[in-house]
């Protein structure tokens, strides 16, 4: 359960951080090709979501992050 939880806070942390350096950077840091978000991800979606999340031009991280929340809350309804 708490994996999924980390998880979940990860992929929001690692997502603000890519848009923090893209802002100093002045040059975009992609999601799709970071190793650490998707390595993440895979923790918490399988690869067809994931796959379908790199193809979508808009809310593709949004997606997996919510992935993310419900695998937590149907892990943790479990046990309650």
């Amino acid at each position: 359960m708490w994996m999924a939880f980390y998880s979940h806070r990860a992929l929001i942390g690692r997502l603000g951080f890519l848009y923090h350096l893209s802002s100093e950077d002045r040059l975009y840091r992609n999601w799709r090709t970071d190793a650490l978000f998707n390595s993440t991800a895979q923790i918490v979606a399988d690869e067809a979501l994931i796959q379908n999340a790199r193809g979508l031009v808009f809310g593709g991280a949004e997606l997996l992050i919510t992935a993310a929340e419900q695998r937590f809350k149907a892990i943790a309804a479990q046990h309650t």
